[in-house]
């Protein structure tokens, strides 16, 4: 995992994903987001 800022974090090694850690006052906040290719798009017919 890679050290963006001191309280944000990501993994660009995974492929398919960028899971990223965002830590808050309040707590840790898990991102996880699937990559949006454009052959998933015409896929599901969404733009």
């Amino acid at each position: 995992m890679e050290q963006i800022t001191p309280n944000i974090y990501t993994e660009t090694e995974i492929r398919g994903c960028n899971p990223s850690i965002v830590f808050t006052s309040e707590g840790a906040v898990f991102i996880d987001n699937a990559q949006w290719l454009p052959k998933n798009a015409a896929l599901s017919n969404i733009s």
